[in-house]
């Protein structure tokens, strides 16, 4: 089995390492938390840090979420793409912009290393459950040698074209995501003020026109779908500041092609509004606390928590 290594052991990466030791790979694992990576070694995987990350790996995957350290990890002198060695093949599951995952695969392609953006979709739940879907740009070879490894993670692998493809569509997933899911926090809100119990209205829409994978993994009240965020405290499948990042780089975007996105421009400024009250680590879903006014309870019972 070829070696993997994984940086970022957060909410998705952690549970990717996870599934591929189960599935019988040699995983290499790189953290700033020391217990995410020691809860990991304690299963079979082995400790590195950023700078040996490609020593000895087949596959680098990166898995963190934030613009500025992914760039640097990247591109910068002592990156992974100068590090990498020419049978490494670098895979990119941040979502960024199609321009930094052209400039990394161009980079990379520059001293004979192979690298692809292949961001996610599926979430949380994928993530555990090994059902993710790859959205890959690159080269074809590079993308059938990153399918062989993925039978443990993902349900899905597709290949969308060259370079920086699979970013254009995580960005356009999320910003269809991001309207779909603050439409239904507005259904389930007005709802509620109209006297429809949340389950009746659960049981409405998901029979309905409305039904939808938002509504269905992100329901966005409480004691209606069990796993959802929301029935934990809006523990995050998707955070806030997550997602405001990706449809704001859909945004860009479409400003860059001369695109009119209204409804997304609409949708970023409610997810401003919401991180701006410091709910930004919470699931996406809680814009329903805004929009009906109690967004200060979970302030509060979130403070506690901490």
């Amino acid at each position: 089995m070829p070696k993997v290594a994984i940086i970022g052991l957060g909410a998705m990466g952690g549970p990717i390492a996870r599934n591929l030791l189960n599935g019988g790979h040699s995983v290499i694992v790189c953290d700033k938390d020391t217990e995410r990576a020691e809860e990991l070694v304690a299963l079979g995987a082995v400790r590195s840090d950023l700078r040996d990350i490609t020593t000895g790996a087949e596959f680098v995957f990166s898995i963190i979420p934030r613009g500025p350290v992914h760039k640097e990890m990247f591109l910068g002198p002592e990156g992974l793409v100068a590090r990498a060695a020419p049978a490494t093949l670098l895979v990119d599951c941040a979502t960024s912009s199609v321009e930094l995952a052209r400039r990394i695969e161009e980079e990379s392609s520059r001293r004979g290393v192979d690298a692809i953006d292949a961001p996610l979709s599926g979430g949380t739940r994928g993530a555990r459950e090994g059902k993710l879907t790859f959205l890959v740009g690159g080269k074809t070879a590079p993308v059938d040698r990153l399918r062989a490894i993925l039978p443990s993670v993902a349900s899905t692998v597709i290949h969308v074209g060259g370079p920086g493809a699979g970013q254009a569509a995580k960005i356009c997933n999320n910003m269809i995501t991001a309207g779909i899911l603050a439409v239904t926090c507005e259904g389930f809100a007005l709802a509620e003020r109209l006297g429809i119990p949340a389950q009746l209205s659960y049981d409405v829409f998901s029979h309905c026109s409305a039904k939808s994978w938002v509504l269905d993994n992100h329901c966005p009240v409480g004691g209606v779908v069990a796993d959802a965020p929301s029935s934990n405290n809006y523990k995050p499948g998707g955070a806030a500041s997550l997602l405001l990042k990706d449809i704001t780089l859909a945004l860009n975007a479409a400003r860059e092609n001369a695109l009119s996105v209204p409804m997304t421009s609409i949708a970023a400024s409610l997810y401003q509004m919401l991180c701006s009250r410091g709910l930004g680590d919470v699931d996406a879903s809680a814009l329903i606390k805004l929009i009906s006014g109690t967004d200060g309870e979970l302030r509060d019972r979130s403070k506690q928590a901490g």
